[in-house]
């Protein structure tokens, strides 16, 4: 299926570094809290619509990339994006005003989204069911090790952010290149060719119970990871230098490479004993990590060995979910190559929105309800200030998870069946559609080879299996 300048491995790894340069273009903003709030005189309820502007724009652009896939090559998409957010993250560096700070965050965040709905359909189309845990973990990782790197870099050099923008853009630019290597061919061809082709296809998978418990949990468990944007900034409310707290950001995201690989290997090894065995982890997950959480700003003050410790438990531990059964199970609910792509784009799209509404700019109100004031030009506060802030952030996240967790008890119910209902209506057209196929066009293979097709790699009706599989 895939023949191209890359071997299959090789493609795979393309998509997890991209996952990388577009997790680290998005920490920017965040990383730069305390320089753009000096630089444009504003507070934390403007920052945190800024983090707003970015997460919508990036939210409400999902399902165009995904509805592209069905049309153009994967390769020229993700290119596209990389040249567009790395246009966009340069502009940024050339202006302090407000407003066009806001517009230019959100093109970037449009373009940012094309990596999702791609590298997930490339991923399920490549990758065997029972390992898309380890690469979506491996996926995950690649993305988690950039922020921490850009996390740290740039909330260590606050003054030089525009420098930072602008190397991070150039890194951007040199992925785009190399993405253009990638297989020349479209990841699926579909039925679908028009919007109203598109609407039926998602209301299909919307009348699964389990697939939107599974966008009923991201939505409000997205809330918490859209709202620490605010984690460095209240770092240097409580004390620490610029330095120290990207250090502890950093650290952080470090820690989460670490867990997004467990929680791979723990999500496929789970499900290969149970078939609720991704929940269980999901829901380990989300408890763990939230009492960690909470120990994190009770014990504050604290010295910084303890803060260091007490976040790196936190990454270790609370990001299992993603790629041990958020994105197996969309792959589980959705076995069709040809609406993967569009169906993640439209249940992200749905937890991106609800983030972006509910988590920076919900932390940013209710911390100046609750005291928080950035002094404008200054960036020196109180501790009055660094309180108020931690009582929205933690008040904000400890409520979106507990509900988080409620939904997936409620998926222990409903996925099982759910699952195998998907997997015999798949098959049901694909029998169809081989009865509708001329017996002269129908493909003869040898078994062993038919043995070794990857799981989701069906061949267009009418035509012919390709004898090699490598790229």
């Amino acid at each position: 299926m895939w023949n191209g300048n890359l071997r299959q491995d090789d493609t795979l790894w393309v998509v997890c570094l991209a996952t990388g340069v577009d997790a680290a273009d998005k920490a920017l903003l965040p990383a730069v809290f305390k320089a753009l709030g000096g630089e444009m005189g504003v507070g934390a309820a403007e920052l945190g619509q800024l983090v707003f502007a970015q997460s919508i724009a990036f939210a409400l652009a999902l399902p165009f990339w995904g509805a592209a896939l069905q049309n153009y090559e994967a390769r020229i998409l993700l290119a596209c994006g990389c040249f567009g957010w790395a246009t966009s993250t340069a502009l940024c560096a050339f202006t302090g005003s407000f407003l066009k700070q806001m517009f230019l965050r959100m093109v970037n965040g449009a373009f940012l989204a094309a990596i999702l709905p791609i590298g997930q359909a490339i991923l399920c189309n490549l990758v065997q069911e029972d390992r898309r845990g380890r690469w979506f973990g491996y996926s995950q990782a690649c993305g988690a090790v950039a922020t921490m790197v850009i996390s740290y870099y740039a909330t260590a050099n606050q003054a030089a952010w525009r420098h930072v923008h602008l190397q991070v853009s150039v890194v951007s630019f040199m992925l785009g290149v190399l993405v253009l290597r990638l297989p020349r061919e479209k990841v699926h061809a579909s039925e679908a060719k028009t919007a109203l082709d598109y609407v039926r296809a998602a209301g299909k998978i919307f009348k699964i119970p389990s697939f939107n418990l599974l966008v009923l949990q991201g939505v409000v468990g997205g809330i918490p990871w859209n709202s620490m944007s605010f984690l460095a900034l209240y770092w240097q409310e409580i004390g620490y230098s610029a330095r120290i707290a990207g250090t502890l950001t950093a650290a952080g995201h470090g820690a989460s490479a670490f867990g997004a690989v467990a929680g791979g290997f723990l999500g496929d090894a789970a499900a290969r004993q149970s078939d609720r065995g991704r929940i269980y982890v999901a829901i380990s997950s989300v408890l763990l990590g939230g009492l960690a959480y909470y120990s994190l700003f009770a014990v504050q003050p604290a010295p910084f060995t303890t803060s260091l410790a007490i976040i790196m438990l936190f990454s270790v531990v609370a990001v299992w979910t993603p790629a041990a059964a958020n994105r197996p199970i969309c792959a589980q609910l959705a076995p069709s190559p040809e609406e993967r792509g569009q169906i993640v784009a439209l249940w992200v799209m749905v937890e991106g929105v609800s983030s972006a509404c509910f988590g920076a700019p919900l932390v940013g109100r209710m911390s100046e309800l609750f005291g928080y004031r950035l002094q404008a030009g200054s960036g020196s506060t109180n501790n009055a200030s660094a309180a108020g802030l931690a009582k929205a952030i933690i008040g904000v996240s400890m409520t979106a998870w507990a509900i988080c967790a409620f939904f997936w008890v409620i998926m222990m119910c409903t996925l099982p069946g759910d699952v195998e209902r998907a997997k015999e209506q798949y098959q049901q057209r694909l029998r169809s559609a081989d009865i509708a196929e001329p017996e002269e066009a129908r493909a003869v293979l040898p078994k062993e080879q038919s043995e070794s097709m990857q799981l989701g790699e069906v061949s267009p009706v009418g035509q012919r299996h390709r004898t090699s599989h490598t790229l």
